[in-house]
């Protein structure tokens, strides 16, 4: 993780890219060890993984958005 001072507007917005990518890599390894016994749970952190590592940066999600799926998927 990476701290970065999120008032700079362009650098943030590049950071955060990244980061959701790094995120994308660890839910790649950490699916590659769970049991997929909860179909649902496993597909949805197979869309967030699919969803941040996607290679154009702009189309990866928020950190924002992020949380509202995880925030959902654990109501």
């Amino acid at each position: 993780a990476t701290m970065f001072n999120k008032e700079v507007v362009g650098v943030s917005a590049v950071m955060e890219h990244l980061e959701v990518r790094a995120l994308g890599c660890l839910l790649d390894d950490l699916l590659q060890h769970v049991s997929h016994c909860d179909l649902q749970r496993s597909q949805t952190l197979t869309g967030l993984r699919d969803a941040c590592l996607v290679l154009n940066r702009i189309e990866r999600p928020s950190f924002d958005e992020l949380i509202a799926v995880l925030n959902k998927e654990i109501e």
